[in-house]
């Protein structure tokens, strides 16, 4: 990216950015040069947006403590189980769990991106001492 400057205003291209007092440009440069691609950025978004959802926090969260399937996610839920199901191939869409099939059964677990750590980390961290997290020690 082409960043200038003309009489204090810091501009891209032909587009006025804000007038800046600070002569030295280079803190603003160094950190554009380190932003991460749109691509990737979008890809960070999609992420969080499929486990902002409390349903799938919980999901994340029991996969965490144990490979389940539909049918136990659903008992531990109080859910239908095509809205697991529904959940639940959100999550694999964002690839934050996988499939493990069993015979008859699919069983799923965590992936690689530890989303579900990151889940177990801050429903832990907003509890109280009195109810800490089990496992808090993985």
């Amino acid at each position: 990216m082409n960043i200038t400057t003309t009489n204090s205003i810091l501009r891209r291209g032909n587009q006025e950015l804000c007038e800046v007092y600070n002569e030295d440009r280079s803190r603003v440069v160094e950190v554009m040069e380190a932003m991460p691609s749109d691509d990737s950025v979008e890809e960070a978004v999609r992420v969080l947006k499929a486990v902002a959802d409390p349903v799938r926090a919980r999901i994340l969260y029991a996969l965490s403590e144990k490979e389940l399937c539909v049918c136990e996610l659903s008992y531990l839920l109080g859910m239908s189980l095509p809205a697991v199901s529904h959940h639940l191939r959100l999550l694999r869409d964002a690839r934050l769990i996988r499939p493990r099939k069993v015979g008859k059964f699919v069983f799923y677990q965590p992936t690689e991106l530890n989303a579900s750590e990151l889940v177990r980390h801050l429903i832990c961290a907003e509890s109280s001492p009195v109810q800490a997290c089990p496992s808090e020690s993985r």
